[in-house]
C-alpha cells in the first residue's frame, strides 16, 4: 500500500475556484470593465459593443483552454513586471476587424487573418488596454503593455503544468458577430492581484464564508488500489451522479469514498481520453 499523499491525484473536470474575496473583486472589476467599455469602443467600431462578464475560472495548463483556438498576444504588467497572456476567440478577433473595416460581406470558409487584420486587432487590443487602465483603482495600477503574438497559444507550453492557471473572461457580441476574450494569469498572480481593502457588508457571504472556512479544515479520504490521497471537502461540494474522476493512476477495482466511516459514493473505473477516469454511480446523502 502506497503511502498517503497530500499531492491532488485527480482532475474533477469542474476547476477549483479562487478564494471568493478575490473572485468577488474580480467580478466587481469586470462589471466596470463592461460598463466603460462600450463608449469607449464606439468611435474605433462604429457601434456600440455589448460586452457581458463571465465567471472567474481556473484551470489546468494540460487540460481547458489547450488550444485556445484564438489570436493571443502576451501583456506586460508595467507596474508589476507579471506576463500574462490576453486571448480573443478568431471569430471575435475577425468581427471587430469587420466593424473596424466597416466591411459586411460574408466568408464561406475560415481563413488564417492577414497583417493588416493583425495590425487592427493590436489596435483594438490598445482600446482595451485603455479601457483596463481606466477602470482601475489608484491603489492598484492596472497599466499593460502589448506584447509579442503568441505562436503558439497553448497553456501547457506557456505555465508550468503543476499549477493551476485564472481565467478571466467576457463575452462580446455584435452586428458582425462575437465570441469571448479570456486573460489569462497564474493563480499567485490572480490571487495577488486586486488588494482592494475591505468588500461592501454581504451577510449572505459572510455567512457562506464561515461554511466554507469549516469545508477547509475537514479533511476527505479517497480509497483507491494503490493508495489513498486527503483532500479538503470543499473540493468535493458540488460532486454529483454522472460526475467524472480522472486518476493518475491505474485503477480496476471498483472505488469508494469515505467521510470517516461513512461510505458517500460509489464508482468504476474506466477512461476519459488517454487517462484513467471513473464516473460516480451514486452519491449517498445519509448514513445507511
Amino acid at each position: 500500500m502506497a503511502s498517503e499523499s497530500h499531492a491532488r491525484p485527480f482532475d474533477f473536470r469542474k476547476p477549483c475556484r479562487l478564494p471568493i474575496e478575490v473572485e468577488n473583486q474580480f467580478t466587481r472589476w469586470q462589471e466596470d470593465v463592461c460598463a466603460c467599455a462600450p463608449q469607449l469602443f464606439r468611435s474605433l467600431v462604429h457601434e456600440e459593443l455589448e460586452w457581458k462578464t463571465l465567471p472567474v475560472e481556473t484551470a489546468h495548463p494540460e487540460d481547458g483552454l489547450d488550444p485556445l483556438g484564438n489570436v493571443a498576444y502576451h501583456l506586460r504588467n508595467i507596474d508589476r513586471g507579471w506576463h500574462t497572456i490576453l486571448a480573443f476567440e478568431h471569430s471575435l478577433a475577425r468581427a471587430l476587424v469587420k466593424l473596424m473595416l466597416r466591411d459586411d460581406t460574408e466568408e464561406e470558409e475560415p481563413r488564417p487573418m492577414t497583417d493588416i487584420e493583425f495590425a487592427l486587432l493590436e489596435m483594438a487590443i490598445q482600446q482595451l488596454l485603455q479601457v483596463l487602465a481606466a477602470v482601475s483603482p489608484e491603489s492598484v495600477p492596472c497599466t499593460f503593455e502589448l506584447g509579442e503574438l503568441v505562436a503558439q497559444p497553448r497553456l501547457g507550453l506557456l505555465y508550468p503544468l503543476a499549477k493551476d492557471v485564472a481565467v478571466l473572461a467576457f463575452e462580446m457580441t455584435s452586428t458582425r458577430g462575437g465570441g469571448k476574450v479570456r486573460w489569462i494569469f497564474t493563480e499567485e498572480q490572480a490571487e495577488n492581484a486586486f488588494p482592494l481593502g475591505p468588500a461592501k457588508p454581504n451577510h449572505k457571504a459572510a455567512g457562506e464564508n464561515q461554511i466554507r472556512d469549516v469545508a477547509l479544515r475537514m479533511k476527505f479520504d479517497v480509497a483507491v488500489r494503490l493508495g489513498s490521497a486527503r483532500l479538503h471537502v470543499a473540493e468535493l461540494a458540488n460532486l454529483q451522479e454522472g460526475d467524472v474522476i480522472v486518476l493518475d493512476q491505474r485503477v480496476s477495482d471498483k472505488m469508494s469514498a469515505f467521510i470517516e466511516d461513512r461510505c458517500v459514493f460509489e464508482g468504476w473505473p474506466g477512461r476519459s481520453g488517454s487517462r484513467q477516469s471513473f464516473k460516480i454511480d451514486r452519491v449517498v446523502a445519509e448514513p445507511e
